[in-house]
């Protein structure tokens, strides 16, 4: 069992028993889908995901569920992904790797179906995947986006469409599409320091996960009725543990951990510490930015941008290598030695736009949206016994990059034709995205 609980909250500009703070998802202020915080409760929700205008929840033509920052604040997770599938059913914690390394490439993914086949947007636009390529079982060759790359603390709710996905935003999105908003509160702010960790863990290794988090939002109001919102969110965990020990035997064999001495009986050291291995979520830093912004340029044309930037280390041990393994060196590592594996992400999205009320009638908005995943693989505390006890013992294994670029052109009108009860909405676009995908080669040895 996981206990997280925060120590710390503020309001610059309202100043209230933590119980009696609450907030809701606010009314949007237009179709570029950014939304006016407000701490007071309005009585339905108004969602942008899979409609063309911004409409009640009870008006849209499929179900939609909505998480709140409250709701992602209650399930007492540091990460977006883990929040999501505390508090979706159909959501699911979805490794990358069958091996060590998935512990650290984790996304999620809807109702059982690939990670791919699920479309992310934030503010409406289309979120960049991770660098990082998928391999063995159902994953197998997918690079989906990476949910822990947006910072927690700068999302005001979270909508997710799954019925009928696929019929409105294509064939991306045949599990479902989750849109991502961003606050944009002008006004008042907040930090919270929160701590973390599990009641138990198996042998002496590991350490129960402890972790803890600093997250920081504040709105500033710009001009008459414009809006930036910075976030810094800093999140570290330690690893956990649940793998046991090794056994003396399996199957009525004995199983050594140390060669067998000259008059072949077995290295006292056997009946020692037999717990060398750790299995469990993996040690981790995490240092995350965000802004959104928007300001108007005239009474008919709003400028908006956003962006986000992460910073994540990871490191997760592989299998324990034995003393007596034909991997290792004993004049090196006398007692075996356990790997560590390690991935640092650099991850940002850059998206800024116009958008307006009256382009020959039409509403209409224009962005470019720029987002990159840049991932070192490398692996620590090993050994390659080809080079001899010379070798080094820290190695970088390969670099991978994946960036997205998209620009896109939308407009809309609708038409009051006299044969439906409400107005015909029309809408057209025009986009264009490029791709690219890089790896680079480790070190030789």
């Amino acid at each position: 069992m996981k206990a997280s609980f925060s120590i710390l909250r503020w309001n610059r500009h309202v100043a209230v028993p933590l119980s009696l703070v609450s907030g809701i998802m606010p009314p949007l202020t237009g179709w570029a889908q950014t939304v006016k915080s407000t701490t007071a409760q309005t009585p339905e929700a108004v969602i942008v995901t899979g409609t063309r205008s911004s409409v009640k929840a009870s008006k849209s033509m499929s179900p939609i569920a909505i998480f709140t920052a409250a709701d992602l604040k209650k399930t007492g997770q540091t990460s977006l992904k883990n929040a999501l599938v505390a508090l979706d059913p159909s959501a699911n914690n979805t490794p990358g790797y069958p091996g060590q390394l998935g512990f650290t490439t984790k996304t999620m993914s809807l109702r059982g179906l690939g990670a791919n086949e699920t479309l992310v947007l934030v503010n409406g636009k289309r979120r960049h995947t991770m660098s990082s390529v998928f391999y063995g079982g159902a994953m197998q060759g997918q690079s989906p986006v990476d949910l822990d790359m947006i910072p927690m603390s700068a999302v005001d709710h979270i909508e997710i469409l799954k019925d009928g996905a696929a019929a409105q935003y294509g064939s991306d999105a045949i599990a479902g599409v989750i849109n991502i908003i961003l606050k944009s509160a002008d006004h008042g702010g907040s930090v919270d320091v929160g701590y973390n960790q599990y009641g138990s863990s198996i042998g002496p290794l590991g350490d129960y996960g402890k972790g803890g988090n600093l997250n920081y939002n504040q709105g500033f109001k710009i001009g008459r009725d414009g809006f930036l919102n910075l976030t810094a969110e800093f999140v570290g965990n330690q690893s956990t543990n649940y793998g046991g020990y090794v056994p003396k035997t399996q199957g009525g064999s004995p199983v050594l951990l140390y060669p067998l001495l000259a008059d072949g009986s077995q290295d006292p050291r056997e009946n020692g510490n037999r717990y060398r291995q750790i299995s469990g979520s993996p040690e981790s830093e995490r240092q995350s930015v965000a802004y959104n912004l928007e300001i108007p340029l005239n009474e008919k044309i709003r400028f908006y941008s956003y962006a986000t930037y992460t910073h994540r280390t990871s490191f997760v041990a592989a299998w324990y290598r034995p003393s007596n393994s034909q991997q290792n060196i004993m004049s090196v590592y006398p007692d075996g030695y356990l790997p560590t594996d390690t991935t640092e992400d650099n991850d940002f999205q850059f998206t800024s736009g116009l958008k307006g009320d009256n382009f020959f009638g039409w509403h209409w908005d224009g962005s470019v949206n720029y987002g990159r995943n840049d991932s070192s693989i490398g692996i620590q505390n090993t050994i390659n016994n080809s080079l001899g006890p010379d070798s080094p013992h820290n190695f970088h294994l390969q670099s991978l990059a994946n960036s997205e670029l998209t620009a896109d052109f939308d407009i809309r009108h609708s038409f009051r034709t006299g044969l439906f009860k409400d107005p015909l909405q029309v809408a057209a676009g025009i986009e264009y995205r490029y791709q690219q995908y890089e790896v680079a080669a480790g070190e030789r040895s």
